[in-house]
């Protein structure tokens, strides 16, 4: 069967390369000039991606139907199963238990016995309930309605089976048993049976299906695997040989051009790829180097010509430069006596130039001392003016003293003539006016002294305002003193200021003169050195025309050799 299937196989992907072979040579007859190389790789990797995705697609829908039949007997048909099994064992472990309780003498033990097999049958009850949703399809279900309906057939002939055991003789029981529970119980393993059967013969054709469906997809994946590689293949073939014969051509080109130097051939374009592109820009390169070569053999038999006429320009070219060096070297020396003669007098002007310097410096040094003594003056005329205001403040506070003591004065008297009349009116008073009277008297002598007092402050006032109205007329004629030593000053300051004007105009006039000599004498220097450079020129240009004299000579061998280099091309 396996060698019948692979000659099948290798008959139908002989068949199917003889037709792509012949569809891709139809394809590159039509499309091979025209179509890129990047558009045929790119067909390429579109047709190895379209036929992983093909592979992948095949093999994932052949996977999932054997998934779903593998899901089938894992989630329905095993737990089926088990829960059959389990359902037979634990009412054989309930039989068990009924043939124990059966031939137990004890009736607590008889009772136990019978408890825990009314549980096991319980438990046996709950299994058919947990099959119910494992139900597949009618005949699985026929089949678990039979079994529930034995199994509830036999719970109460078990259950009276076990009141026989409790009330009954052994051997009632035993016969009981076996005439009426054993029977039932019989039909209810049968039930079991053709319901585990059933599972056992689904699980059977499901495996077998998982095979049928697990060789379909191997021999899917053979068949379209084998299909798509013969597609690459092909592909990849077209284009090697779309890519292969035009490199061979370019090779075989460039190694001719290579031993025969013929700038004159040119390869033959058939093709609108990268490849042909590369050749259209090699047949331009050629022409562009076949006119540069051609432009260079004339450039050759020019530089020849140019080259013997240079060489005798370059002879009388150093000729002349001696001559004109001579001439230079002697220019440079009368220059350089000029150049000494200017230093001389620049020396002298930058003499005269300090000096000048040195006077301004000394007349505006003059004109500071003046300016800070004018300043001294003008603060001690200020302060002159102040103190004859003062003055003038303490004449008139003294008059305000006069005011106070004419006040103080009157005061005086006018306590005299108090003091006088209490003491009249004391005398009039007799022995009880004495003490007033001695007060009076007191007052009347505090009186006096007062008015003495204020006699004297008048006197001394006036004194103080006659030596402050003195004192008044001197500062103002102080004060007229400073101002005209002040005026004088000014004018002293004014010359000065004049005088530093004129100081300051020779120095710039100075500093000018010695400047332009500086400038001269920059210049004369300057020139000499030029002039030394000119016959360091010449000397140069005697020199570097000999060379080029010797260079000519050279550049027409090299012009003779390059005509004989490019000679050796076709052009």
């Amino acid at each position: 069967m396996l060698n019948l299937f692979s000659g099948i196989a290798y008959l139908i992907f002989r068949y199917l390369g003889e037709m792509l072979v012949d569809s891709l040579e139809l394809c590159n007859s039509l499309f091979g000039k025209t179509l890129k190389i990047a558009h045929r790789l790119t067909v390429l990797v579109a047709t190895t991606t379209v036929s992983i995705l093909l592979l992948i697609t095949v093999g994932y829908l052949k996977l999932s139907a054997i998934n779903t039949l593998v899901d089938e007997v894992v989630v329905n048909v095993m737990p089926s199963l088990e829960i059959l099994n389990n359902a037979e064992l634990t009412f054989m472990s309930a039989r068990r238990l009924e043939l124990s309780y059966i031939i137990e003498a004890d009736p607590a033990q008889k009772q136990a016995q019978i408890d825990k097999m009314q549980g096991l049958l319980a438990d046996v009850d709950r299994l058919l309930q947990s099959y119910e949703k494992y139900v597949d399809d009618d005949i699985d279900r026929k089949n678990l309605a039979t079994a529930v309906a034995e199994f509830t057939a036999l719970k109460p002939l078990m259950a009276e089976g076990a009141r026989f055991a409790l009330s009954r003789p052994a051997e009632e029981t035993r016969a009981f048993v076996s005439n009426s529970i054993t029977p039932q119980a019989e039909k209810f393993f049968t039930a079991l049976s053709i319901a585990k059967e059933y599972n056992s013969q689904y699980s059977k054709e499901a495996g077998q299906e998982v095979k049928s469906h697990i060789a379909k997809a191997i021999t899917s994946s053979l068949v379209v695997g084998g299909v798509l590689l013969i597609l690459a293949f092909a592909i990849g073939y077209w284009i090697t040989q779309g890519i292969k014969k035009p490199l061979m051509d370019l090779r075989q080109f460039l190694v001719n051009l290579g031993t025969n130097y013929d700038f004159t051939q040119r390869m033959k374009v058939s093709s609108n790829d990268e490849i042909g592109e590369s050749l259209h820009a090699l047949n331009g390169l050629l022409d562009t180097l076949q006119a540069s070569l051609q432009q260079l053999h004339r450039i050759g038999r020019d530089v020849t010509a140019t080259a013997s006429e240079l060489s005798s320009a370059s002879h009388e070219l150093s000729s002349t430069s001696h001559h004109v060096s001579g001439a230079a070297s002697s220019m440079a020396a009368g220059v350089e006596e000029v150049t000494v003669s200017i230093s001389l007098v620049a020396d002298r002007s930058s003499e005269c130039d300090r000096t000048a310097r040195e006077a301004g410096l000394m007349a505006a040094s003059g004109g500071d001392v003046i300016e800070s003594t004018i300043q001294s003056i003008q603060q001690i005329a200020a302060d002159v003016r102040v103190s004859a205001g003062q003055v003038e403040s303490l004449k008139e506070r003294t008059a305000s003293i006069n005011t106070v003591v004419k006040v103080i004065k009157d005061i005086a008297d006018q306590t005299n003539l108090l003091a006088l009349n209490a003491a009249i009116e004391a005398a009039r008073a007799g022995d009880l006016g004495r003490g007033f009277a001695v007060v009076a008297d007191e007052v009347r002598k505090l009186a006096e002294r007062t008015s003495q007092s204020t006699q004297e402050i008048v006197a001394t006032v006036s004194a103080i305002q006659d030596e402050a109205n003195s004192t008044v007329l001197s500062m103002q004629q102080t004060v007229k003193q400073v101002d005209l030593g002040v005026l004088q000053a000014q004018e002293a300051s004014s010359a000065i200021l004049n005088i530093r004007q004129n100081a300051d105009l020779v120095v710039v006039q100075v500093s000018e003169i010695s400047d332009s000599m500086r400038e001269q004498s920059a210049a004369s220097s300057m020139m000499a050195q030029q002039v030394e450079r000119v016959a360091q020129m010449s000397e140069e240009s005697s020199s570097v025309a000999q060379n080029t004299a010797s260079e000519g000579l050279r550049l027409r061998q090299l012009s003779s050799e390059l005509d004989a280099a490019i000679a050796t091309y076709q052009v």
